[in-house]
């Protein structure tokens, strides 16, 4: 089936229309930093591709990914044009998703048998709704989170093509439907739920049409590509585990993080169609005991979900059948079986919300198209036309102006965080990125507060080393406000798990220093230049002035020297380092030594 072009041109409008503003928006401190600053993205050379395209160790497989950023690095050679030219590749990717989107639409509601002009109406409904939904923000003003619009697109192509070979014998197509889930895989490990999505939407269509179902035959063109996602999923957790991503379960046991499971599913339903304000991250209390009355509730919804999908099955509806699988199967990697750092996420509901849109757009088509006769002067058979129609302009507005707000959220790091605080006050990433920007900006005393906020909301994370980057950051703070005997108390709890954090042992550092306890200032910093790397020459440098003035300061003039000369030479086009070097030197007793560096400092 032909995608027509007013369609195509209408998703086109109403895409760019809604994502115009992200385009001057800034990188977030949320991963986004990891882009810039990777050598092997630095544009499409063999290098570069062959490093993408090879297993690296404790990290995840997304060679599309980091192949797609290549090629932007390689179309656009200034910074602001990078920046432009990674979100409007986001965009891009993602309007090829919605036009994918609706035409795998058209032929799941071809194959089960939908009166022609209905399915083009529901489908058209369904993919724009789909297309303005604010959950999806996330998925596309994120640069770092390109992987999720390559996932939708590539699966989306992949079902696609496998309608359009079942339905009209095509075997071409079922090379493309095997090359789309490969790539989608290959975009993003969770697509390994793809070979599901086909079976059941396989066993489906026989039963719709009454048609034996043909396991053996079917088998051949499913089991290699099941084998496929299988490899990919096993070596995803194995990454995982070994990398610290999968944490223990909640609650302790198996049977526990059941019950938080049942919950993640639920909270995602309200996340998708009741939510009036995204954010980027959302504290999700779970209960982890059949004694708490509200783990029963949670397991009651699903069991009711899940019964009316029986109960449709039972009826012939298998298109709601098929809806509430898609929910739960494209969940079903993220819903914290193996619980994973966030337990809620925007980009997590890029597919699954496709379910929720199907709902809205099937409700409005069964109005759009009911028979009423007329009721008096008021009341004409065009009514539930006219009220479908009505509905229809006031929901895609509505989800249309939350998305633009929701995109303004993500204008730059700040934005950002400062949105994440004021809806969810106890969100530990949003506490701890938000005090990173106000370290930066001398905010001292409010970052503290963050600090300590985000210590006192720590979730299941801190496994991660969150709670000794909270403890950090905090420590940064005390020793900025001057309270240098917190500050040290908490940098010698980070350094007790990461002996060499040079953050950490820089703070610790200059904390003695601005104590003047200049023998454990030099300790500090002679242990940061045995057993930390310092790209920086000025950064080095500094640090090797204090240890050469901590060893004068300690009668140990011969070290002190030697380290002094060392700063002199790591940055010899400072002025303001030279300067200092000269006052040493003339305390010491060196005043030619000090009339050669200030005449160094002068000349620049």
């Amino acid at each position: 089936m032909k995608i027509k072009f007013p369609y195509v041109l209408i998703a086109c409008i109403v895409v760019m229309g809604i994502y115009l503003n992200t385009l001057d928006n800034a990188p977030t401190n949320w991963d986004d930093p990891a882009i810039f600053t990777n050598p092997y993205l630095r544009g499409l050379t063999v290098e570069n591709l062959a490093h993408a395209l090879t297993f690296q160790t404790n990290t995840s497989f997304q060679p599309l990914r980091d192949i797609s950023y290549m090629i932007d690095f390689s179309l656009w050679r200034t910074t602001p044009g990078l920046i432009l030219g990674l979100h409007l590749h986001n965009i891009l990717l993602y309007l090829g998703m919605v036009i994918a989107c609706f035409a795998f639409l058209l032929l799941l509601f071809r194959a089960f048998d939908m009166h022609p002009e209905q399915a083009r109406f529901l489908a058209g409904i369904a993919s724009l709704v789909y297309a303005v939904h604010p959950v999806h923000v996330e998925s596309v003003a994120w640069l770092y989170a390109r992987k999720e619009p390559l996932l939708g697109l590539f699966s989306f192509v992949c079902l696609a093509a496998f309608l359009k070979a079942r339905l009209d014998r095509q075997w071409p197509y079922v090379v493309l439907s095997a090359l789309a889930l490969i790539l989608a895989i290959l975009a993003k490990p969770t697509a390994v739920v793809l070979p599901a999505v086909i079976l059941v939407m396989d066993i489906l269509l026989r039963l719709k049409r009454g048609e034996p179902i043909p396991w053996v035959k079917g088998m051949i063109f499913l089991l290699p590509l099941a084998a496929f996602a299988l490899w990919q999923a096993v070596r995803l957790i194995d990454m995982l585990q070994a990398s610290g991503g999968i944490l223990p379960y909640h609650g302790g046991s198996f049977a526990t993080n059941l019950l938080a499971v049942s919950q993640i599913f639920v909270a995602y339903g309200k996340l998708i169609g009741f939510t009036p304000t995204y954010a980027a991250d959302y504290p999700l209390r779970l209960y982890l005991s059949l004694h708490q009355w509200q783990a029963w509730v949670f397991l009651f919804l699903n069991a009711a979900v899940i019964a009316s999908a029986v109960l449709a099955l039972m009826k012939g509806r298998h298109l709601y059948l098929f809806s509430v699988f898609w929910y739960y199967i494209f969940l079903l990697p993220v819903s914290n079986i193996f619980p994973i750092s966030q337990v809620l996420a925007d980009r997590y509901a890029l597919l699954p919300s496709l379910s929720w849109c199907l709902l809205l757009g099937y409700v409005l088509t069964r109005l759009r198209y009911a028979t009423m006769p007329a009721s008096g002067p008021l009341i004409s058979p065009a009514f539930p036309t006219l009220l479908a129609y009505g509905l229809t302009f006031a929901l895609l507005a509505g989800y249309a102006a939350m998305t633009v707000r929701q995109n303004d959220v993500w204008q730059d790091s700040q934005t950002l965080w400062e949105h994440a605080v004021a809806y969810h006050p106890t969100s530990f990433p949003a506490n701890i990125n938000l005090s990173m920007l106000y370290l930066n900006q001398k905010r001292y005393s409010e970052a503290e507060r963050l600090c300590i906020n985000a210590l006192a909301n720590l979730p299941q994370a801190n496994l991660f080393g969150a709670a000794h980057m909270a403890l950090n950051n905090l420590s940064t703070a005390q020793m900025n406000l001057g309270d240098y005997k917190s500050a040290i108390s908490n940098y010698e709890q980070v350094l007790k798990r990461d002996p060499v954090l040079p953050q950490a042992r820089l703070g610790l550092a200059h904390c003695f220093w601005q104590m003047k306890d200049y023998g454990r200032a030099f300790d500090q910093y002679r242990f940061i230049l045995a057993h930390v790397s310092i790209a920086i020459p000025r950064v080095k440098a500094e640090i090797l002035y204090r240890t050469g003035y901590s060893a004068w300061k300690l009668g140990r003039t011969d070290e002190a020297q030697g380290y002094l000369d060392q700063a002199a030479k790591t940055d010899p086009a400072n002025p303001s380092l030279l300067r200092q070097l000269s006052g040493v030197h003339t305390s010491m007793g060196l005043p030619e030594k000090a009339h050669a560096l200030l005449k160094q400092a002068g000349a620049r």
